[in-house]
């Protein structure tokens, strides 16, 4: 016990918690008094997780092909050529007038729909 302003502080020797008594009406009356220990504990937990979470991000981003760091330069980005773009839009192109053809199949009038609906 150590005589404080307002009351008395107790350590408890085994855990190291410290409360504070003082006199309320005929009886005292002990508050623990808060400590640093739990609030040093979670920031060393932040520290774990920020850690984890920042080799995650440069795991990620080597997985993408990306360079976080200020050292090397970021692979640039290659759009594609004109001969690629060409390939894409005759490909397009070709599945469009397929689909087409099929849409006039069914209209026709020798299609075993008539068009009344869709055949089961």
């Amino acid at each position: 016990m150590q005589p404080t302003d307002g009351g008395l502080l107790r350590l408890d020797t085994v855990t190291g918690d410290v409360s504070l008594c003082a006199r309320t009406g005929s009886s005292f009356e002990c508050k623990p008094v808060k400590d640093d220990r739990d609030l040093q504990s979670e920031v060393a937990r932040l520290a774990d997780e920020n850690k984890q979470l920042k080799a995650e991000i440069r795991r990620l981003e080597e997985s993408l092909g990306l360079d976080g760091s200020l050292g090397r330069p970021k692979p640039k980005l290659e759009l594609p050529s004109e001969e690629d773009v060409d390939k894409a839009l005759s490909y397009l192109e070709r599945m469009f007038k397929k689909f087409r053809d099929k849409l006039k199949e069914f209209d026709s009038p020798g299609s075993p729909s008539n068009g009344k609906g869709t055949p089961l």
